[in-house]
């Protein structure tokens, strides 16, 4: 899985050139929709993450920091929609909905409270992740 700022230089170079850069050989096997349909679904699963780890926590910073977060996730799915639009891919039909995927981010964040290492890994591998689950 791509970090965030992977997928943030590619799209820089995306916007500079004009098209996808692949950033591994693995990427460069996937099309340029999947990889944009890949770059959105992460955002709707950090957007579900943000939204279990804010449960029970009134801290302000952590607050304004996740509300940063947001917003960076908001622009990442506005320019894949935009690159999804310029490529000729197939749109999503709704805005990225942090509640398609809630029930494995609190999964997820309840192992890292309280589970082993095992358990973490299993809750929390992102490609496991099935919408509404």
């Amino acid at each position: 899985m791509k970090s965030l700022k992977t997928v943030l230089a590619v799209s820089l170079l995306v916007l500079l050139r004009g098209l996808l850069i692949p950033v591994s050989a693995q990427d460069a096997e996937l099309n340029t929709c999947d990889l944009l349909a890949a770059d959105y679904k992460r955002v709707e699963q950090n957007m579900a993450v943000r939204m279990a780890e804010s449960v029970g926590d009134d801290s302000a910073p952590r607050a304004t920091l996740r509300a940063m977060e947001e917003l960076n996730d908001l622009m990442m799915a506005s320019m894949t929609l935009q690159f999804m639009r310029e490529n000729n891919c197939a749109l999503p039909k709704r805005a990225p909905n942090a509640g398609k995927y809630l029930g494995r981010a609190v999964n997820c964040e309840t192992q890292r409270l309280r589970g082993s290492q095992q358990q973490i890994h299993e809750a929390c591998n992102r490609a496991n992740w099935v919408p509404g689950t």
